[in-house]
């Protein structure tokens, strides 16, 4: 069992304390969740529900239906629905960087899982509110 430092025990009680830990420990856990949320795209994970959009960017498409060569898509910036051969689709995407974006509750989960042994609970809810304000 390891002892926690003494900057983590006071963070545990001392409000200012715990938002220096975050500040200090914040950033590159923010790029960690930013880095994790897009995964390559590929052709067989074109599911109904899914999520693609182009990183460090709005422009986001859901997935609608897939009949077919034909994959029916909604553009969840201007809420317009559209459909195309999943080929086309694929190669137009590839050549923008489009990826897919995962669940962040997945993520978040691995974050909690992770840290919450070195860092104590409280830091940790600290840190993923502190997150989950960044990213949302």
């Amino acid at each position: 069992m390891t002892t926690k430092p003494h900057i983590l025990v006071l963070a545990e009680t001392d409000a200012s304390v715990l938002a220096s830990v975050i500040e200090a420990v914040g950033p590159r856990a923010l790029e960690l969740v930013t880095a994790a949320r897009f995964e390559p795209l590929s052709r067989y994970k074109l599911k109904p529900g899914r999520i693609f959009g182009i990183p460090k960017s709005k422009e986001r498409w859901k997935v609608v239906e897939l009949s077919g060569n034909i994959v029916v898509y909604k553009d969840l910036l201007s809420g317009k629905m559209a459909y195309t051969n999943v080929n086309t689709l694929l190669e137009k995407w590839n050549l923008q960087g489009v990826m897919e974006i995962t669940q962040i509750d997945a993520i978040l989960a691995k974050i909690k899982e992770f840290l919450t042994p070195f860092l104590g609970g409280v830091i940790v809810a600290g840190l993923i509110s502190w997150l989950l304000k960044k990213v949302g």
